[in-house]
């Protein structure tokens, strides 16, 4: 979704890095912590919910970092894909093109090929049963 630059830190170098600097350990433990959660949060989802479930809560929390309030409703403020979001919940992209028409259809969300805009979060969140 964005360019990355991505720095790798043998194990052995990282260690040495923390006995020598532990302050460093406040930081590096809740970011470690964090994507643990994320990670666990993903498996569940993948393991737990359908498709329409997994859209549901990605398009929920896209809107928690990246909304914008309009009169509309909450517009992800971000270019996103189809494509993009069938990664995001291990779908195929017609599969998650099937599920955000049926999505506008029930008036949950607004979609072009511009934006997506979320109408009706409670709606969102009844797709999402575990």
């Amino acid at each position: 979704m964005e360019e990355t630059h991505v720095l790798t830190l043998p194990r052995d170098d990282f260690l040495e890095l923390l006995d020598a600097y532990p302050h460093l350990t406040k930081g590096i433990i809740p970011t470690l912590t964090a994507r643990v959660r994320y990670t666990t949060q993903y498996a569940e989802n993948l393991i737990f919910l359908d498709v329409e479930g997994r859209v549901a809560h990605r398009l929920l929390e896209l809107a928690d970092q990246y909304g914008v309030q309009t009169p509309d409703g909450i517009e992800l403020a971000l270019q996103l894909t189809q494509s993009d979001l069938a990664s995001l919940v291990g779908a195929t992209r017609e599969r998650v093109n099937k599920v955000l028409g049926a999505f506008r259809d029930q008036e949950l969300i607004e979609l072009d090929a511009e934006r997506i805009i979320v109408r009706d979060r409670r709606g969102l969140k009844k797709h999402i049963l575990y």
